[in-house]
Order: C-alpha cells, then structure tokens, then sequence
C-alpha cells in the first residue's frame, strides 16, 4: 500500500465533490468456482482499492460527508480463520493503513446503512460489472441506482495520474518489457502459441505478479481479440503478442508487439509493418493537453490510408477515405484506451462515460464506432496508443461482394494480402504539460 496520507487526501477530494449524503464502497469478495471454499483468483475493485488501498476480500466502506466519519467494515477473524489462512490482518490495523480510524464488522454494514439512510439523505455509490456486488447493494439499500454525482466525481479524479501512479504504471512496463523479450526469443518455427504463453506466464510468476488480462499470443492477430493458443508456429509467420501485468499497487500495463518467426520479416510484412509503426509515431507526436484523442485517432488512420496508398492497396485522396471510412477494412478499431488500476480504466461505469461524456456523441461509423476513448486529453492522462493493419478474410469478402468503398480500394491488391494476419505496435503514454511520454523501459519495436 502507499503511505495512508494518500487515501486520506484522495477521499478529501472526493468529500469536496460531492456536499451531503453518504458514500458506500464495496471491496470485493472471493467467488467460488463450484463450491465455497474452491474461489477464483481474487481481484479487488478498482474504486475501493483506489480510496483505500486494500487488497484482500470481504471489505466495505462508508463517508458520512456530513459529519466527516469514515468507517472501514470488515470481517473481525475468528480462531477457526485462522487456523485455515494464515497472514490475515486485524481490522484496526488494515484501517490504519488506510487512514481510517472507527471500523465495524461487516455484519453491521445493513443495520448502519439502514439507520443513516433518512428522507431525503443519498446513499451515493458507484455501478458494478460484478453481479454478486450488485445484488448486494439491493440487499443493503432496498434498490439499485448508482449516482451519477458519484461516478463523476470518481472519473475527473483518477483521470489524471499522480506521481506514484505513474511510478507504478512504468515499473509494471518495465518488468513486462522483459517478459516481451522472452517471448520474441522464443517464437521458432514447431513451438506452439501455448508453449510461448506458458514461458511468458512463468516469468510473471516469477516477477510475483500475474497479467492483467487475457494475453493474446497468436499467428491470427487479423482476430483482434483472439485468446486461443493451440497454433503451431511455422517460419514467416507473424505472431502478434498483447500482453500486460500488474504493478505491486495493482496498476496495468499493456504492450503490444508484432514479430516474424524464424527470421527477419519478409519484405511486405516489413512494408505493412512501417506503415503501423509510422502511424504509432504519428499518433504520439500528437499526443498533447487540449486536443481530442479522436483526432489523435483521425492522425493515426490517415497514416495508414497515406501508407497503402503508396503500397497501391488503396486509392483515391486519403482525407477523403479517412472521412468515408474506407480505412476502416484493415483499421477496425480505436487508437487505444485509459490505462490505470484497470486495463481499460474505469470503463465499468460506462465506456462511453469515460471516454466521450457529454459534450460529445459516438460515431455509428464502423470502425470508428469502436473507439473507446474520443474526449479531449488533459495533462496526467495514461492512455494506449496501438494502431494496426489487418487484413481480415471474412470481412474483406463481404465488403468486396457489396462493393463498398471500391473508390478507395484495390480489392484485386488486397486479394495477395488475404493470408497476411494482422500487425499491431502499443505504447503506454502518459500525456505531459506540453506533450506526451511513453512510459517504461522501452519494449524493442
């Protein structure tokens, strides 16, 4: 955990945020595969972990924001706990770490929260993905409805990152960079995908950490999320490997990088590759305070249509292709995403919350449809820059078949191009007063 004065201060924030009421926290707790003592691997919410810092299940908290008390409810361990698990803190002593001074057991949260709750007194919490926390905020509260003023408050502040953060997101780069390393050396023809994952999985574990979600190591990187691993590999074959961990405070990386296996690219995988690398260097150097990650996006997808023009795979005036979204056939997806005590930071309250709020609307256009994170950029944001260029065969047959974008498109070039795979470069970039910064030791590209 950090010092407890930084939870102190990041709930002082919040209190000045919001006025009256109360605002309940729920940690997470262990769930069962099959049956109550066989639980899942245990991950904390991100919200409570953020304003108190504690990494075991089976916490809550409360702020009564008109008095000022802070109470940390938890489980008050029996012998019998502690004859089964070992290394569990004592409730006075986790509320210590996390500044708080009064504490409860667990088993009072519902009492508490029911005499708290008066006429016309907001009970404030946040939305969870989780259905067992979902279900117990009915239990608790008689209803369901997370709090805007809440959600709000909690967005425009973790948006920005902190110093220790940021210490935190580069640590978890930099010790990822070198499992990328063990990876690339391990990509010969006849090992499998999941040989590779494997290797990548112990160098986690030995790094006393674990990925922060599903890695991708694969030769069909034109699936974009593909979390298969039973493909062979063969020499020439592009292996694409998306990849991240958790630092020791529980925040994310999350790289991207493309190799050829056996051997050097072959020169149009080379080609295809500067094209995406060039694109990624494009949408970096845009990267600044004030300006919208959409155009950041636009920057990226105009590379690319600029690129295969040149490589005759597409036509026409790129601004035009870009506009029409013919780009969109070998670039589906967005330039990337917040990044910080989860993947995709925050985005349980609602991607389109997060990454466009009210002052804009999402395209219905596809592929830019897809892009989660649209809003202006503010100084201390971390955000994923990852541009690629897949050729996808199903997709290309149907946009063939109904001739769309035939103005921009060589569909008789893109044909040589249908076994190709997909090609994908990601960055971690902290947005700074002036610009941007990739973050972490630099993962070779």
């Amino acid at each position: 955990m950090f010092e407890p004065k930084i939870y102190k201060d990041r709930r002082v924030k919040l209190t000045n945020k919001l006025g009256k009421g109360i605002v309940l926290f729920l940690g997470n707790s262990l769930l069962p595969i099959d049956y109550k003592a066989n639980t899942y691997p245990f991950n904390q919410d991100d919200s409570f972990r953020y304003y108190f810092g504690i990494n075991e299940p089976g916490f809550a908290a409360v702020m009564d924001l008109d008095t000022g008390d802070e109470i940390l409810f938890g489980k008050e361990h029996s012998i019998n706990d502690k004859i089964w698990s070992r290394d569990l803190y004592e409730l006075p002593e986790v509320a210590e770490l996390s500044g708080v001074c009064k504490t409860k057991n667990i088993s009072e949260l519902k009492s508490f929260l029911s005499k708290g709750k008066q006429p016309n007194r907001l009970v404030h919490h946040v939305s969870y993905d989780r259905a067992d926390n979902k279900c117990l905020i009915n239990e608790l509260l008689g209803s369901y409805t997370a709090s805007i003023k809440l959600t709000k408050a909690i967005i425009e502040q973790r948006s920005a990152k902190s110093e220790e953060e940021i210490f935190e997101i580069e640590e978890a780069i930099s010790t990822a960079g070198t499992i990328f390393k063990i990876a690339k050396s391990s990509a010969i023809p006849g090992i499998k995908e999941s040989d590779i994952l494997n290797r990548m999985l112990y160098e986690t574990a030995m790094a006393e950490t674990k990925p922060s979600f599903q890695p991708i190591v694969t030769v069909h990187g034109e699936t974009l999320h593909n979390d298969t691993y039973n493909n062979t590999l063969k020499k020439n074959d592009l292996l694409l490997i998306d990849f991240g961990i958790y630092s020791k405070e529980g925040y994310c990386s999350d790289n991207t990088r493309t190799y050829s296996v056996g051997e050097d690219f072959l020169p149009e995988q080379k080609d295809i590759y500067s094209l995406v690398l060039q694109a990624q260097l494009d949408a970096i150097s845009a990267v600044r305070p004030g300006i919208r990650n959409l155009d950041v996006h636009k920057r990226a997808c105009l590379s690319i249509t600029e690129g295969l023009i040149n490589l005759k795979i597409m036509k026409g005036n790129p601004h035009d292709a870009v506009e029409t979204g013919a780009h969109a056939l070998f670039f589906p997806h967005g330039i990337g995403h917040m990044l910080g005590l989860n993947t995709h930071d925050m985005e349980s309250f609602g991607e389109d919350l997060i990454g466009y709020g009210k002052e804009m609307e999402r395209s219905s256009q596809f592929g830019l449809s897809s892009l989660r994170l649209a809003r202006e950029l503010k100084e201390g944001f971390v955000i994923t820059i990852e541009p690629g260029i897949y050729f996808i065969p199903q997709l290309i047959d149907l946009w063939e078949s109904e001739g769309k974008h035939k103005d921009f498109i060589n569909y008789d070039k893109v044909a040589k191009f249908r076994n190709f795979g997909g090609i994908r470069i990601e960055d971690d970039v902290l947005v700074t007063n002036s610009g941007s910064r990739v973050l972490g030791k630099p993962i070779p590209k």
